[in-house]
C-alpha cells in the first residue's frame, strides 16, 4: 500500500537572500528557493544565528549564478577557486560554476548569517504513487504524529522538493529502506538536547538496520545527532545537505557500524561533521550494536564544522573491550571553515583499548580559516573516556591543502611503546607559505611514540 500526504502551507523564503540562475548561454533566469535555517554561534545552547539555504538543480552545466543579499559589507564566495568570471558588486555576486557544488556566500565576512548555496544535478525521478511500501510527502508542512515516523522494512520514503517535514525517523531492526528526494526534514520541534535532562533526540536515529540508501535531502535545525548510527551496515548517503544548530549536532555519528559509504553533499554541524566510532557503550547488549566500525568510505563531500572536528575516527565511549576503527577511505573532501579552537580538521583518537588502523585520507581543501589544529591524532583518554587506546597504526594522509594557515600546532603523539602510533604517512601538505618539507615546516608537533614517515 502506498502513502501519499498532502501538505499544508509551503515553507515562507528568506526576504535577506535573492538567488537567480541559469544554463550557460540561456537568455531566462530562473529563481532558486531560499529558505531559512540556523547555525551555531558558540558551543552555549541556543545561541543561534539565522542563514539561508538555497538550492537548485540543473540538468546542464555551465550555468550562470547571481546572489543579491541586503546585508553590508562585501561579498564572498567559499571556495572562490570553484568559480569563474566572479563579479564583486555592491550587494551582489555573480559567477559561473562547471558543475554542481556545495558553497558558502558570505557578507561583510558573516559566517554565520550566510547562505548555503547548492548547486546541483536532477536525482532520481520520484517513484509511481502505486510502489508498495511508498511513503510520499507532497509539497507543503507536515507534522509527524507524536514527533516520530516509524520507518518499516521495504519502505521508500519519498520528500517533494518543497515538502517540509518536522519531526525525526527511526529505523530499528528494519532493513531495505530508501528515504530521498529534494524536500526537508526538519527538528525544530523538539527542544535542545541536554546532557542533564535529554532527550537526545535525532533526526535519523538508526539501529540495527541494513541495506538503507539515502539520498539528496535537506536535513535542518537538528538539536542532536543528525544521523545516528549503531549496529548497522550497508548504509549509503548521496548528495545528502545537512544544516545543524544545536550543540551536540554530529552530521553522521557511526558506531559499531560496516560497509557505509558516502558520496558528495553538505554537513555543516555544532560538533563533529562524521564521526566514526568502534564499540557502542557498555549500555548496549552484546549482539544490538557493540563490535567495530569498518569498511567505510567517504567521497567528494564538503564539511563545516562549528564546533569540533571535520572528521573524527576513534572511540568516545567507556567500553574497555579492544574493538578497531578500521579500513576507512576518504578522498576529494572540502572543509570550509574549521572554527573550534579546540577541535582539528583531522582527529584520531585510541582510547578505551580501541584502536584506528588502515586509513586513508587522500585531497583535503580546507578553504578558510583553521581555528583548531589540522591534525589531532594520538593516543590517550578523552573526557568520554577511562583507559588509554591500543593504538594508531597504517594511516595515511596525503593531498592537504589549507588557504588559511592552522592557528595552533597540529599534534601527533603516541603514550608508550605498546601504545602507539605506527606506520602514519603524511604529505605533501600545502600550507599559504608554500609545500612543507617536514612535519616541522608543517607545523606539526610530534609526541613520544610516534612514528611518522613524510611524502614528498
Amino acid at each position: 500500500m502506498a502513502l501519499c500526504l498532502l501538505g499544508s502551507a509551503a515553507q515562507a523564503q528568506d526576504p535577506v537572500w535573492d538567488v537567480q540562475w541559469r544554463t550557460l548561454g540561456s537568455a531566462s533566469w530562473n529563481s532558486a528557493p531560499v529558505q531559512t535555517v540556523h547555525t551555531q554561534r558558540t558551543h552555549k545552547q541556543d545561541d543561534y544565528a539565522p542563514a539561508g539555504m538555497a538550492w537548485f538543480d540543473s540538468a546542464a552545466y555551465p550555468v550562470e549564478v547571481e546572489v543579491r543579499s541586503d546585508h553590508p559589507g562585501d561579498g564572498l564566495l567559499r571556495p572562490a577557486e570553484w568559480a569563474t568570471h566572479l563579479e564583486v558588486l555592491p550587494g551582489r555576486l555573480r559567477f559561473t560554476l562547471a558543475k554542481p557544488r556545495c558553497l558558502s556566500v558570505e557578507f561583510g565576512g558573516d559566517v554565520h548569517r550566510n547562505l548555503h548555496l547548492f548547486a546541483g544535478s536532477p536525482i532520481d525521478p520520484p517513484p509511481p504513487d502505486d510502489l508498495p511500501g511508498l511513503i510520499r510527502f507532497r509539497p507543503g508542512r507536515h507534522d509527524l504524529s507524536g514527533g516520530y515516523l516509524d520507518v518499516p522494512s521495504g519502505a521508500t520514503v519519498w520528500l517533494d522538493a518543497g515538502a517540509l517535514v518536522r519531526g525525526a525517523f527511526r529505523l530499528k531492526d528494519v532493513h531495505d529502506v530508501t528515504i530521498a528526494g529534494r524536500g526537508t526534514l526538519s527538528g525544530d520541534i523538539f527542544e535542545p538536547y541536554s546532557r542533564a535532562a535529554g532527550p537526545y533526540v535525532a533526526a535519523f536515529d538508526m539501529q540495527r538496520c541494513n541495506s538503507v540508501r539515502i539520498a539528496g535531502i535537506h536535513v535542518i535545525e537538528s538539536k542532536s545527532c543528525e544521523f545516528f548510527l549503531q549496529g548497522c551496515s550497508d548504509v549509503s548517503w548521496r548528495d545528502v545537505r545537512v544544516i545543524g544548530c544545536a550543540r551536540w549536532t554530529d552530521g553522521i555519528h557511526v558506531k559499531a557500524s560496516r560497509r557505509l559509504s558516502v558520496e558528495g553533499g553538505f554537513f555543516r554541524t555544532a560538533d563533529d561533521c562524521l564521526a566514526f566510532y568502534a564499540s557502542g557503550g557498555p549500555t548496549v547488549a552484546d549482539g544490538a550494536g557493540v563490535g567495530d566500525s569498518e569498511d567505510i568510505s567517504v567521497r567528494g563531500t564538503v564539511l563545516w564544522p562549528d564546533v569540533a572536528n571535520a572528521l573524527n575516527l576513534g572511540n568516545n565511549e567507556r567500553d574497555p573491550r579492544p574493538f578497531a576503527c578500521r579500513r576507512i577511505r576518504i578522498s576529494d573532501i572540502t572543509v570550509l571553515h574549521q572554527r573550534a579552537a579546540g577541535g582539528a580538521v583531522v582527529r584520531m583518537l585510541s582510547a578505551d583499548r580501541s584502536t584506528v588502523e588502515d586509513v586513508r585520507i587522500d585531497g583535503v581543501l580546507v578553504a578558510g580559516p583553521i581555528s583548531g589544529r589540522l591534525l589531532k591524532i594520538e593516543v590517550g583518554t578523552g573526557y568520554l573516556n577511562t583507559q588509554p587506546g591500543d593504538g594508531i597504526r597504517d594511516v595515511q594522509i596525503s593531498g592537504v591543502r589549507c588557504v588559511e594557515s592552522p592557528l595552533q600546532p597540529s599534534l601527533i603523539a603516541g603514550l608508550s611503546q605498546a601504545q602507539a602510533v605506527r606506520g602514519l604517512r603524511l604529505g605533501p601538505i600545502a600550507l599559504p607559505s608554500g609545500v612543507a618539507a617536514s612535519p616541522t615546516a608543517a607545523g606539526i608537533s610530534l609526541g613520544e611514540w610516534a612514528e611518522v614517515a613524510w611524502l614528498p
